[in-house]
């Protein structure tokens, strides 16, 4: 009868154990999903946020630059034809120098050309499209925050039954000592 007694001791014991080793892997694979939703928050709340900042950034750019060609390219042909009225007067050589210069200055009215291609490309990108899937972004992501809050909450409760387990395994083996000695007073 105590082998009896001994045996159902010891399979209580690994009963408890197996259960405690089921719950620290159920809570380790909880955490881990959790945390994978948290890097999903910060990449599809956090960037996005950053993103629309960007958007009005080039938006900004893009109407300075704006102005700046349009004042640009006004003073650069007031220039050029004040240039050339006051130096149509002198001799042939300085008109050499005065054509090489004009193409050097096309140059530069090309690439202010280029620059207002550029800026029309910038013009076509939909920005408002570009801001409104950042705003669905962030509010998915904030729909989630309650889930991680939740998450929290549940991590708290099972730090709590972990405990009351780690408590009732003692108990457990305080009362199976008790038994053994029992048991072995009782053999002799």
């Amino acid at each position: 009868m105590w082998c009896f007694h001994c045996t159902i001791i010891h399979n209580v014991g690994e009963n408890t154990d197996q259960s405690q080793d089921w719950f620290y892997k159920s809570a380790k694979v909880k955490l881990e999903r959790d945390k994978n939703n948290f890097y999903d928050f910060l990449q599809t709340t956090i960037l996005p946020i950053s993103t629309q900042n960007i958007a009005v950034n080039i938006n900004n750019l893009q109407k300075n630059i704006n102005v700046f060609n349009e004042n640009f390219e006004k003073k650069f042909h007031s220039f050029k034809e004040n240039f050339k009225e006051n130096f149509n007067t002198f001799d042939s050589k300085f008109k050499k120098k005065l054509d090489k210069l004009d193409k050097i200055l096309g140059k530069n009215y090309d690439s202010i050309k280029g620059q207002q291609f550029i800026l029309a490309s910038l013009e076509k990108i939909d920005i408002p499209a570009l801001a409104k899937i950042n705003i669905d972004t962030f509010d998915k992501l904030e729909k989630n925050a309650v889930k991680f809050n939740n998450f929290g909450s549940y991590l708290e409760k099972m730090t709590i039954f972990i405990e009351n387990t780690k408590n009732i395994t003692i108990e457990v083996q305080n009362l199976t000592t008790k038994v053994q000695s029992l048991f072995t007073h009782f053999e002799t």
